[in-house]
């Protein structure tokens, strides 16, 4: 990324910019799609990501929270790289936001509950698939894989808990989106 922003100064593509820039400030990437295509993702348009919430008042006494956070489209990659092979990285493109929540189910295990935001329907039905693909090679977890819309939004929800457990009993959690920017 820092290549690249070096780049686009010395060619002139930044107004304004020191020959050599850091990355801080308005050339801070907002997430790991513009580091990873910096091109098409931060220098020719700004696809900033879409933050995902879950509503503090949809958890569960009887399943608390145990982390929360974002995995991003490289952590995606990465994690579809590991499942499904290195040609399945590619499946993360179009990712637009995320946010993952783990959970301590009333038996003990781990759950996760796992919301995507998506560029357009086809990468998300990309994902999905992939999700389910995934599944089938982690025989230690059962996995539900769900697609809707959310303010207007492509959304993929998984829903992963230990083998033998149900992931539709994960209760159900409010979601919100605060759109990035490139909508």
């Amino acid at each position: 990324f820092a290549q690249e922003l070096w780049r686009q100064a010395a060619a002139g593509g930044l107004d304004g910019a020191p020959p050599f820039p850091a990355p801080l400030g308005e050339y801070l990437p907002g997430s790991t799609e513009q580091i990873r295509r910096p091109i098409e993702r931060f220098f020719e348009a700004r696809d900033a990501p879409t933050e995902l919430r879950f509503a503090a008042e949809s958890a569960s006494g009887d399943w608390p929270i145990l982390y929360e956070n974002t995995m991003g489209e490289l952590g995606l990659s990465v994690a579809l790289g590991e499942w499904l092979g290195e040609d399945a990285k590619a499946l993360a493109y179009g990712w637009d936001g995320d946010r993952y929540v783990a959970l301590r189910m009333p038996d003990g295990g781990v759950a996760l509950d796992f919301a995507l935001a998506w560029d357009d329907a086809a990468s998300a039905d990309a994902f999905a698939d992939a999700y389910e693909r995934a599944a089938a090679v982690r025989p230690s977890r059962a996995v539900s894989v769900g697609r809707e819309r959310v303010e207007g939004r492509e959304i993929v929800r998984v829903r992963d808990v230990p083998a033998g457990s149900d992931p539709e009993a994960i209760p159900p959690r409010a979601l919100t989106l605060i759109d990035g920017g490139d909508g």
